[in-house]
């Protein structure tokens, strides 16, 4: 009885072995890796909701944007009207920023899809408020030339008489002629 009870026990036992490696153990480890791939799904939902957060952001900032270009009216004038333009601009730095020009010449047009870029180059002298007053009315009233570089020196021999030179390449986007 007792070889019975012991081949019982050693036939338990196997079939328990048996069992949890067969049974259990892929199970638990079934388990772990579902509960892992729930987390690995958390986060990607989350990450994709603030991508989708950031994807609407950006579309309402590129509506905003063609909004206010279709409400634009800037006209290009042609790039054969380039005197004119240095004229023009040479009006609003001598005689409205009081700056002196020692010279004024545009480059060599650069073609686009649509239209041109003229480069001029302006370089003269006068104080730094009197600069940055043409800088910003070139902006206001100019507003298909664009600001490339500027540079400017610092001639002063005093605080109370600022005095610069300076040089300024600008991009005129002008119409194809």
């Amino acid at each position: 009885m007792v070889k019975i009870y012991a081949a019982g026990a050693v036939v338990c036992a196997a079939v328990s072995v048996g069992t949890y490696f067969l049974g259990v153990r892929p199970a638990i480890a079934g388990h772990a890796d579902f509960v892992r791939r729930q987390h690995e799904l958390k986060v990607a939902r989350t990450k994709a909701a603030g991508l989708t957060g950031v994807r609407n952001n950006t579309q309402n900032q590129l509506n905003a944007v063609t909004e206010a270009l279709k409400s634009q009216t800037l006209h290009l004038e042609p790039a054969s009207t380039v005197n004119l333009r240095l004229t023009t601009l040479t009006e609003l730095a001598t005689k409205e920023c009081k700056l002196a020009i020692d010279e004024m010449r545009p480059g060599p047009g650069l073609e686009a899809s649509d239209y041109q870029v003229v480069p001029i180059l302006i370089a003269g002298s006068g104080t730094y408020p009197n600069c940055a007053k043409f800088l910003h009315r070139l902006r206001e009233r100019f507003p298909d030339t664009a600001v490339r570089s500027f540079e400017t020196t610092n001639n002063s021999t005093s605080p109370d008489a600022p005095s610069a030179t300076f040089q300024f390449e600008l991009a005129w986007h002008a119409a194809k002629n």
